[in-house]
């Protein structure tokens, strides 16, 4: 992965999904940061992105139905090793969230391939991608203001 990485790339990187299952947060923190450490030694701008949640990750805020999942799929891990590394992060985790509780569980539904909570289809990954860098707008890095609007 690193092979192709080269001085003024940026860099994103999205792990933890499905690294609960395999790692423990501690071990997750030791893979992120040796790949993080091994980009920004080419000289690119890493860009942490936490995992969105699952088509089923909704509960209630006692009146209405969310989406959530802030504390799941090592999310507090990678804001850790991002402050630790002085890296950038989009809380996807966060922004998917907000999003997907706007448009309600059907909708939401519709953005993930048949039958799996867990992948997208092009036009739920169109979607993501757009809220990251919307993000990355808002934070002021160069090279993403060629957003289209939803």
């Amino acid at each position: 992965m690193t092979k192709v990485v080269k001085k003024g790339d940026y860099f994103l990187f999205e792990m933890g999904i499905n690294d609960e299952k395999a790692y423990s947060e501690g071990q997750f923190k030791i893979y992120m940061r040796q790949i993080v450490e091994a980009v920004k030694a080419k000289g690119a701008t890493v860009v942490l992105v936490t995992p969105q949640g699952r088509a089923i990750s909704w509960t209630t805020d006692g009146v209405n139905l969310v989406h959530y999942a802030e504390d799941d799929f090592y999310r507090h891990a990678t804001i850790a090793l991002s402050q630790e590394q002085n890296v950038g992060l989009v809380d996807l985790n966060v922004l998917s969230s907000a999003y997907f509780t706007s448009i309600g569980p059907a909708e939401t539904e519709l953005l993930y391939k048949t039958g799996d909570w867990l992948h997208f289809n092009r036009k739920g990954a169109t979607v993501l991608a757009k809220l990251v860098v919307q993000d990355l707008q808002r934070q002021g890095m160069d090279g993403f203001d060629y957003l289209i609007s939803f």
